[in-house]
């Protein structure tokens, strides 16, 4: 029988928390969902892009099975990360491509992570967005690939 009062100092240990080692998992409305994307939107606009990101990455920790919350996410990233390149090379010393192709695979795992997810409702938005993102970045392959996953009907 295990110890469950190793738990908390388990998930200390982990950077984590105890809900996540139990992969406990609290669905988020669609008004909450609503809220934290006005609220990341805000961050991202009013104050940089890596605060925007950083709030992002706590929420993906906190609720980290949320297909929603990954979209919103995804698309933000897709958004404002525009701006990003210039404000690295100045602050990061790391040339605007490399960047660029970071957030590019970020989002690009984001979108899969929602393909993986088996959420049907939001399976065929992901395959067009990771369709559209490896026709833009030159993969023609993979894209093709990918537009044949999407069902027909």
């Amino acid at each position: 029988m295990p110890d469950i009062a190793l738990l908390k100092p388990l998930a200390r240990a982990l950077d984590t928390t105890v809900d996540t080692l139990l992969s406990y998992e609290k669905d988020l409305s669609d008004a909450e969902i609503a809220s934290i994307k006005l609220e990341l939107n805000k961050t991202y606009q009013n104050h940089s892009y890596s605060e925007g990101e950083a709030k992002s990455k706590e929420y993906l920790r906190e609720y980290p099975n949320s297909v929603p919350l990954k979209i919103v996410v995804a698309s933000l990233v897709e958004l404002y990360g525009i701006k990003w390149p210039e404000v690295a090379v100045k602050v990061m010393n790391k040339s605007a491509d490399d960047v660029t192709k970071g957030k590019i695979q970020y989002v690009l795992s984001l979108y899969q992570d929602i393909v993986n997810s088996g959420n049907i409702k939001h399976r065929a938005p992901a395959l067009h967005a990771l369709a559209r993102i490896y026709l833009i970045i030159g993969e023609l392959d993979k894209s093709e690939n990918i537009l044949n996953e999407i069902p027909s009907d």
